[in-house]
């Protein structure tokens, strides 16, 4: 950020959808339930939390802003994990959803980059 690197910033309580061209972030859902405050000027927004820039976005011509940084792929960030790629860890990603619906996604091929490397049958 301004040049510098500055540690990862990781959003959780995200949703992939493969069909938008874009990614969409709510300011307002980070702002009441983060306690991240948001300034907007001109040509930036900056994200604080307790007075610490956390990240910022530029704001384009057509107004539309774009976080300004890199995305680390699904593939990276999953390879990260010590734990075996299986059921249970796809299980506890989704936030402890039911065994049945997450098989569900998986055998209908419902979330991209959602990957068994365990030899458990589904």
């Amino acid at each position: 950020m301004n040049g510098k690197v500055v540690r990862a910033v990781e959003l959780t309580r995200v949703l992939h959808v493969p069909a938008l061209r874009s990614n969409l972030l709510s300011c307002l859902y980070l702002a009441r339930n983060k306690g991240i405050n948001i300034t907007i000027s001109a040509h930036s927004i900056d994200f604080k939390c307790k007075g610490t820039l956390l990240f910022m976005a530029t704001i384009h011509s057509n107004n539309s802003a774009e976080l300004n940084g890199s995305t680390v792929t699904s593939e990276t960030a999953f390879s990260v994990s010590t734990l075996p790629v299986d059921l249970s860890l796809w299980h506890r990603r989704f936030i402890h959803h039911n065994y049945a619906d997450v098989k569900s996604m998986i055998s209908k091929d419902l979330v991209s980059g959602l990957k068994l490397e365990s030899t458990q049958p589904l």
